[in-house]
């Protein structure tokens, strides 16, 4: 018996050791949300689907949308949320007690009592939430894909995080 009992320690103490000589991972450091630098590298010929056209026309008097590298763009933000919820309860409950005659040496005593109680409880509730964000982003063109979308940088502002 202590035979055995030494081989299954021995054989706890050799997992328990091994569990601890496993090292987790090392942790990588996050990553900056620092600005990449502008890519002056020519976009190749589009294909449709994005803003950019390369063979559209210039105008000195018109507004022209930006999509060129180093173009800066204004990102809207408008967005919409709503939830509602509703409940409803109902309750009722009735109770009733009665004493009936009592008979002592065979005379009967007028003792009949009763006593009854209803409840009845009706209730609703409803709530509503609507959220709006809406703002701009300053951002600037860092990249032309092939198919015209652009990749954009927006700086982060310094200032309180919320």
């Amino acid at each position: 018996m202590r035979r055995l009992l030494a081989t299954f320690g021995a054989i706890v103490a050799v997992l328990v050791s091994g569990c601890a000589a496993i090292e987790p991972p090392p942790v990588r450091p996050p990553a900056l949300d620092e600005p990449q630098p502008v890519a002056k590298v020519p976009a190749q010929r589009g294909h449709g689907g994005g803003v950019f056209v390369r063979d559209a026309a210039w105008s000195l008097t018109s507004d022209s949308p930006a999509f060129r590298t180093g173009d800066v763009v204004t990102v809207v933000l408008d967005e919409t949320t709503q939830a509602s919820k509703k409940a409803g309860t109902s309750f009722a409950k009735g109770s009733s007690v009665a004493v009936e005659p009592i008979s002592i040496a065979g005379k009967v005593l007028k003792t009949d009592i009763g006593l009854g109680a209803n409840r009845d409880f009706n209730g609703s509730s409803s709530s509503t939430q609507q959220n709006t964000l809406q703002g701009a982003i300053t951002a600037v063109v860092q990249e032309v894909l092939p198919n015209g979308l652009l990749r954009i940088t927006a700086p982060l502002a310094p200032g309180p995080t919320p």
